[in-house]
């Protein structure tokens, strides 16, 4: 049976990228197949499974943009026995012509509701 986990924080430095990419290393010991998907511009995630960051041509990002399958952006970590969609900075910096949300598009940031003080 196949099963999905997230690791999600909003903060940053509580050991996502480490945690992620330590149990995949565990599941992968547990004869499981794994995929990560590494979903931050930093690309620790991909570092971490072996991958040069720096000399990737497709990642996550054209996944993202609709230019790519995930199947087609997936690759083998040379070093850690599970695949991995990969990420680098590019992810940072989306390109606003290319973004399928209608406020990037026109330049707009959407805000978060505030709740009245009680």
């Amino acid at each position: 049976m196949t099963r999905i986990l997230a690791v999600a924080n909003q903060k940053g430095g509580v050991g996502k990228t480490t945690t992620s990419v330590n149990l995949a290393a565990s599941l992968v010991a547990m004869k499981r197949r794994v995929l990560v998907i590494d979903l931050d511009p930093q690309g620790n995630a991909t570092t971490g499974a072996g991958v040069d960051k720096r000399a990737l041509r497709d990642t996550v990002y054209q996944v993202l943009l609709g230019e790519r399958a995930i199947a087609d952006v997936r690759i083998p970590s040379p070093t850690a026995g599970f695949d991995l969609v990969p990420a680098n900075r590019d992810l940072g910096a989306p390109r606003s012509s290319s973004c399928r949300c209608p406020s990037a598009r026109r330049g707009s940031r959407t805000r978060s509701p505030t709740r009245s003080a009680r």
